[in-house]
């Protein structure tokens, strides 16, 4: 398999406190825990 360059980018994020981070991830998760709700019900 043969990947783009835009396909091995990482994006990364910087924060000014842990706080936003947390934030940040915990958004990420509640995001991908309701999308997996929302593909079960189809």
């Amino acid at each position: 398999m043969k990947r783009t360059v835009n396909e091995a980018t990482i994006k990364s994020f910087h924060y000014p406190c842990f706080d936003a981070l947390e934030t940040h991830v915990m958004t990420i998760v509640t995001t991908c825990k309701l999308a997996k709700q929302l593909r079960a019900l189809r």
